[in-house]
């Protein structure tokens, strides 16, 4: 697969699921991703932003499970929207199901975009393409 995104940017998959965070981290791998990061959960996630800003990293693409405990998908979209370090993060939101309501949900707290399970590598680069293009990353 071709890379056309830039390689050099910071990613956080954010999943309860193992599995989950392994085979979107090696989708990223295959299109070229090399700054990869993960997360168990939302507050995991907000850990990790923090420390990362801290150290003087950016981050430039959150790609976010809907389902987990401890702190959900949609309550990290809200936190981060509501924090000014944050609100700019392009987020992707993963769910297991495309019900019309959590989309509209996640599309008026702000999300950039949104993908049903299972995960396809196509599906994947497009959204990622369309998140790049609306947030003005040269691709």
């Amino acid at each position: 697969m071709e890379h056309k995104f830039p390689n050099d940017s910071n990613i956080m998959i954010v999943d309860d699921s193992e599995a989950i965070r392994t085979l979107v981290a090696q989708l990223l791998a295959n299109m070229g991703y090399k700054n990869i990061w993960d997360a168990k959960d939302g507050k995991d996630a907000l850990d990790k932003l923090g420390a990362h800003y801290k150290a003087g990293k950016k981050m430039h693409l959150m790609i976010v499970d809907w389902s987990m405990p401890i702190m959900s998908g949609i309550d990290l979209l809200m936190s981060m929207k509501g924090n000014a370090q944050y609100k700019d993060i392009p987020f992707l939101m993963i769910a297991s199901q495309g019900e019309t309501e959590n989309v509209i949900k996640a599309i008026v707290l702000g999300v950039n975009d949104y993908m049903v399970k299972p995960l396809d590598a196509s599906v994947l680069t497009t959204k990622m393409a369309s998140i790049w293009r609306r947030a003005n990353v040269p691709v």
